[in-house]
């Protein structure tokens, strides 16, 4: 396996947030307009702060993603993303960590077609969450 590079100093929990849902919307290949929209609106519920907080939880997201890519490819960043729900359910409630799997699948649905690799993915960020994927009518 390649070594992943260090999560830049300042980064934080919405940060890791963001690599959870950002991670998503670029799962099947293409990152969709709506896709990316509905990180930006999801995401604001859970990080606190202005927009700038925001928006720089995103891009240093975005950019670590890249970098995680560049050296690892895929399976570098599937690897990568224990450690970021690790850290995502020791920091944050139940209902946040339960509402943060309910927005990626809000995100696998923006674009009008859920593909089996969001389904793959967030299956394997909800085990490491450690939280339940609720069906349909439960």
């Amino acid at each position: 396996m390649a070594e992943l590079p260090d999560l830049p100093q300042n980064w934080t929990d919405g940060a890791s947030a963001a690599y959870l849902l950002l991670g998503l919307a670029i799962i099947d290949g293409v990152l969709h307009d709506e896709e990316t929209d509905r990180v930006y609106e999801r995401l604001s519920q859970h990080v606190g702060g202005d927009d700038a907080t925001l928006r720089s939880s995103v891009e240093m997201s975005w950019g670590h993603l890249q970098a995680v890519f560049q050296s690892g490819g895929m399976d570098g960043y599937l690897d990568s993303l224990q450690a970021h729900c690790v850290a995502l359910r020791s920091t944050y409630p139940k209902a946040t960590v339960r509402a943060l799997v309910d927005d990626l699948v809000n995100i696998a649905q923006a674009d009008g077609e859920v593909a089996s690799a969001e389904i793959a993915y967030i299956a394997a960020v909800t085990e490491h969450l450690g939280v339940e994927l609720l069906q349909p009518g439960t």
